[in-house]
């Protein structure tokens, strides 16, 4: 299966996408790989991976350590619009932002 240019103006109209020519190409181009990568992983023979319950002594995390995070009126002191250390921004549906 491949992306054809009628595919990536489907997705495009969904996500309400405008996209130039140029884009379209770009985009379906980088559809056709995503899916060419899906079929090589597809393709793996994973027999051999085990369960993960088995792996997790192997898994690396990190330390579980407190860390020092900013305060709210510091976070919020270089933004542009900032109400009771909170983010102030327009609204994304019409109406007021008041």
């Amino acid at each position: 299966m491949s992306i054809s240019k009628a595919d990536v103006h489907h997705v495009a109209r969904l996500a309400h996408l405008l996209l130039s020519e140029e884009e379209t190409e770009r985009m379906q181009s980088d559809m056709n790989r995503i899916l060419e990568y899906a079929k090589r992983l597809d393709a793996l023979d994973a027999a051999d991976a085990g369960d993960r319950e088995e792996n997790a002594d192997q898994i690396p995390l990190r330390a579980d350590e407190a860390q020092t995070w900013l305060e709210p009126d510091e976070a919020t002191s270089g933004a542009p619009g900032a109400e009771n250390n909170l983010f102030k921004v327009p609204p994304a549906f019409g109406g007021d932002s008041e």
